[in-house]
C-alpha cells in the first residue's frame, strides 16, 4: 500500500485535519513533498524541514552516556545522505555505527547468509564487543 493510498483512506474516513491539501498531495513525487503536504500539517509542523529538525535524534546523540549502536541502511528511501551521522561528528566515543548498503527503511529482516537472524546476530555482536571492552578497561 502506498503512502498516498493510506492518506486517501484516512481522508475518506474523515479523520484528517482540513490543513491537508489533497490536490497538492496527489502531485507529490518524493518523500519530502509527501512530508510537506501530509505529515507536517497533520502534526502541526511548519514544513518538512521543521518536522525533520524537531524529530531528529541527531542533536541528542552526544548526551548519551552509555555505549550505543546506530544501524541504518544506505538505501533507506526516507533518509537523505546527510542523515548518516559519524561518531566523530557527534563527539562521542560511545557511539558505533553500521550503514550497510541494503536494507531499506524497515530492513534487516532477511540476510542471504544468516536468514532472518542478521539483526539479532549483529546486536549480539555489538553487546559482546561492548562487554569485552568494559572488562578489559
Amino acid at each position: 500500500m502506498t503512502l498516498k493510498k493510506k492518506a486517501r483512506e484516512q481522508r475518506d474516513r474523515n479523520i484528517l485535519p482540513s490543513s491537508v491539501d489533497f490536490a497538492r498531495l496527489e502531485k507529490a513525487t518524493t518523500i519530502g513533498e509527501f512530508d510537506d503536504e501530509f505529515i507536517a500539517p497533520i502534526y502541526n509542523f511548519a514544513d518538512r524541514w521543521d518536522y525533520y529538525k524537531k524529530t531528529s535524534c541527531g542533536p541528542t546523540l552526544s548526551s548519551i552516556t552509555v555505549p550505543f549502536y546506530v544501524i541504518n541502511s544506505l538505501d533507506d528511501p526516507f533518509f537523505d545522505p546527510a542523515c548518516y551521522v559519524k561518531a566523530t561528528s557527534v563527539g562521542s566515543n560511545l557511539m558505533s555505527t553500521n550503514y550497510p548498503p541494503n536494507g531499506g527503511h524497515c530492513g534487516f529482516i532477511f540476510d542471504e547468509v544468516h536468514g532472518d537472524q542478521w539483526q539479532t546476530i549483529e546486536l549480539g555482536r555489538f553487546a559482546a564487543h561492548t562487554y569485552e571492552n568494559q572488562i578489559s578497561s
